[in-house]
This record gives structure tokens, C-alpha cells and sequence, in this order.
């Protein structure tokens, strides 16, 4: 809602500062209950990157009929395998602990690189009037709803192998470079 009321790019550039601050603080947090709260607030800034990153890249494919968007993602899962390849390799020599800082430096020069897009950000200008039965309309449509338990299932499904694969690989003898690797 922020994003359709203020654009694309703010609410990228808001998440995407409130992320780097929190996750280079992360290190600093000890307490489980702390730990807890604080992770709270870091995913409800961090989780809407990935989809405000794609509503990004859908609004510069429509402005420039020369790009589609899967070449545009296509430079993120490269960015994903090169970082997850690297920080594997880093991690052999030094310790957790990096992980945090390295992340906030990363994400501190995508804030940066948002600044130099060009301005093609639309603002969905809409009714602030949310209600019951508003709700209870995009529930009622149901191709919506079975989008939406598509996208529960997913990531249902998804979530553990993000959350434990790691274990896993650490569980049968694997080191910080074959997890970067395989992940």
C-alpha cells in the first residue's frame, strides 16, 4: 500500500535503508528474546524487497520495449550465485560474524544505485477507505484466493530450505565453501 501511494522506488529506497541499518546491527543483539523482536522488525523491511525489486523491473520493461523482464532477473539470480560463491570462499578464512556487515555494505550500495534510476515510478492513486467487506471482496474472487494459497503453499514449502538447508549441509559434514556453492 505504501508503494502504490508513494511509488516504487521510496518505499524500495525506505526498505532497503531500514535493512542495511538492522542487519548491520545484528551482530550487536544477544539476548533470544531480543534476537526475536529484532528479527521481527528486520523482516518486515527486508521481506518486501524481492517484490518491490520486481515492481521495479516491471515498470522499466514498460517504459523500454528493449528489456523483458526475465533478462532483468536473470542479473539477479547471477548476483545471488556470485555472492553466495564468494561469501562461501570468504567464510573459510574468516569468521560469521563478517556476514552482517558485508550484507549491510551490499545492500548500502543498492540504496545507493536507486538514486540513479530514472524516474519511471508510478503511484497508484487509490481509496484510503480499507474495510471488512473491501477484504472480503478480493477473498471473494476466486482466482485470487487460489493465487493466494499458491503463493501460501510456496512458501510453506519454500521457507525450510532457505531456513535449514544450511544445518543440513553443516549436519553431514559439509564447509562453508560447499554451502556457498551449493546454495
Amino acid at each position: 500500500m505504501f508503494s502504490d501511494h508513494n511509488g516504487v522506488r521510496k518505499a524500495l529506497q525506505i526498505a532497503l535503508m531500514m535493512s542495511t541499518l538492522l542487519i548491520f546491527g545484528m551482530r550487536f543483539i544477544h539476548p533470544f528474546f531480543a534476537i526475536l523482536a529484532y528479527m521481527m522488525i528486520l523482516a518486515f523491511f527486508h521481506h518486501p524487497l524481492g517484490s518491490l525489486l520486481d515492481s521495479l523491473a516491471i515498470h522499466h520493461v514498460h517504459d523500454s520495449p528493449m528489456l523483458s523482464y526475465g533478462g532483468l532477473r536473470v542479473w539477479g539470480s547471477i548476483g545471488w550465485a556470485v555472492g553466495a560463491t564468494l561469501m562461501g570462499h570468504y567464510l573459510i578464512t574468516h569468521g560469521l560474524d563478517r556476514i552482517f556487515p558485508a550484507a549491510a555494505i551490499f545492500y548500502f550500495i543498492t540504496l545507493l544505485a536507486t538514486f540513479a534510476l530514472g524516474s519511471s515510478d508510478t503511484k497508484v492513486e487509490q481509496e484510503r477507505n480499507f474495510s471488512a467487506r473491501r477484504v472480503a471482496a478480493v477473498f471473494g474472487e476466486k482466482r485470487v484466493l487460489f493465487f493466494l494459497i499458491l503463493l501460501t503453499l510456496y512458501g510453506v514449502g519454500v521457507s525450510p530450505l532457505y531456513v535449514f538447508i544450511n544445518l543440513y549441509y553443516r549436519d553431514i559434514g559439509a564447509e562453508n565453501n560447499l554451502i556457498g556453492i551449493a546454495f
